[in-house]
């Protein structure tokens, strides 16, 4: 779900990144969810 949102609001999402979200933690993919709704970049979801 978190992939599909990042691709919709901020376009493609490179390898690494992807890597990254499908290797985290439940905790930290909830979190990051949270933040797709007010983040400007995919940066400010991933940090």
């Amino acid at each position: 779900a978190l992939l599909k949102l990042l691709n919709l609001k901020f376009g493609d999402v490179s390898q690494d990144l992807r890597h990254q979200i499908e290797t985290a933690e439940t905790d930290t993919l909830l979190e990051w969810l949270g933040r797709v709704l007010t983040a400007q970049s995919i940066d400010e979801v991933l940090h």
